[in-house]
């Protein structure tokens, strides 16, 4: 969303500027909710009690092809987009497709970051991570050189997801294996999508997301 610069005597504290626009900050939004974050993803918010963990970093794992990455970005912006709250998007070497999304209005409650490498995606991650304006801060590292992110040093990951405990906000990181020692809480997806799924509802797609826990979350403490 683009706001027109005005010069003003008076200046228009940030909460005010929310309240104008119907719109909540990342605090608003899990003080509401409560402490998951719903993705209205049955299958997910099934596993994990109600939905992401709040002031926490959950890794998602994609590990083959078209098991359903994108389509789960695309419901996550959708329900961030119902809640009236923003999404800051991380994309590393360019990867999200806005002309995919569901609908366009998702667009302007989504701030996208088009990054060329792994290290300015992080960079930009650990910048992000202090933003209390976003509800939501997703990281797409499925394109990300394998190699490179398993030489990051496991302390920048808990640094990373002690920045998000602190400032109430909630993340997402997207891998194709299984690469973050700090992630709370693991889930693989293991679909397996086709070129004609394209052409269907994202909602009616949503429910035949195959979601795996790996770490943490409810549904690991029934099976324990």
């Amino acid at each position: 969303m683009n706001l027109e610069h005005t010069t003003s005597p008076k200046t228009v504290e940030w909460q005010t500027l929310c309240n104008r626009l119907g719109v909540r900050s990342a605090a608003e939004v899990t003080h509401i909710e409560g402490a998951t974050y719903p993705t209205h993803i049955a299958e997910i918010d099934d596993l994990l009690g109600g939905g992401l963990p709040c002031h926490a970093l959950t890794e998602i794992v994609s590990a083959q092809p078209s098991s359903g990455g994108s389509l789960l970005l695309n419901c996550l912006l959708e329900s961030t987009q119902k809640r009236a709250g923003y999404v800051a998007l991380v994309d590393t070497h360019d990867h999200f497709a806005p002309d995919m999304v569901s609908n366009e209005r998702i667009l302007q409650h989504l701030y996208w970051v088009r990054c060329s490498s792994t290290e300015q995606t992080l960079r930009i991650g650990d910048i992000l991570s202090s933003d209390r304006n976003f509800a939501l801060l997703i990281i797409d590292l499925r394109q990300a050189d394998i190699r490179t992110l398993a030489g990051i040093p496991a302390n920048r990951w808990y640094r990373f997801q002690r920045a998000i405990r602190q400032h109430g906000g909630t993340s997402v990181a997207l891998t194709a294996q299984p690469i973050i020692p700090a992630a709370a809480t693991r889930l693989e997806l293991r679909h397996r999508f086709h070129l004609a799924d394209l052409m269907r509802e994202t909602n009616q797609l949503a429910t035949e997301l195959a979601v795996y826990p790996l770490r943490g979350g409810q549904a690991l403490r029934r099976l324990a």
